[in-house]
């Protein structure tokens, strides 16, 4: 489980919403995710369909959905109610770059990269969900390429075909919209 801990904790990090943020820490999502897990261990691997660290992932995802639902005020489950959470956590890749950290630099710099920053977020949110997913998932929780199929419930292949065109529609997009240089894109030239 230490393993595990400190990919869990940075992918709780970045999806917490504010508001759930205010009443629970990160940490207790972990650390409930492992009390879980230790009850449902042995069922996992009588079965083991995802990678480990994907599992997981999708037990602190799910204690998130509690953790909301418990202080956030949602009432008993209903259909309406489990699509509410569900897309809470869905909505949760446009919040990821909000928590970035800012590098040490110059006035004129902190400037330019911050509007970069709210240029790439607007970028982000102009994708379709599943080119968003697949950039998060990869470049902001640092999945790997297995970790990234199994989340997102196709091949590894499937996974590349669906990266390359995230990066490029994300690159047409900042191209168009926000007229970066060449140097400026995020794919390759």
């Amino acid at each position: 489980m230490d393993a595990v801990r400190p990919r869990l904790l940075r992918m709780v990090n970045l999806r917490i919403s504010p508001q759930l943020n205010q009443r629970v820490d990160a940490e207790d999502i972990v650390q409930e995710t492992f009390v879980t897990a230790s009850k449902r261990f042995d069922e996992y691997l009588s079965q083991p369909k995802v990678p480990v660290y994907v599992w997981f992932r999708g037990l602190a995802i799910e204690r998130m959905i509690d953790a909301m639902r418990f202080h956030l005020g949602a009432g008993k489950r209903s259909v309406n109610r489990e699509e509410e959470a569900r897309h809470w956590v869905d909505q949760s890749t446009v919040n990821v770059l909000k928590k970035l950290p800012a590098d040490q630099k110059t006035p004129s710099q902190v400037i330019a990269d911050q509007q970069r920053s709210v240029e790439l977020k607007n970028a982000l949110q102009k994708l379709p969900d599943r080119y968003r997913d697949v950039l998060v998932l990869r470049f902001f929780e640092t999945l790997t390429l297995s970790e990234t199929a199994a989340t997102l419930e196709i091949t590894e292949s499937n996974t590349k075909v669906l990266q390359f065109r995230a990066i490029k529609k994300l690159e047409q997009i900042i191209t168009a919209d926000f007229n970066w240089q060449s140097e400026d894109r995020v794919g390759p030239s």
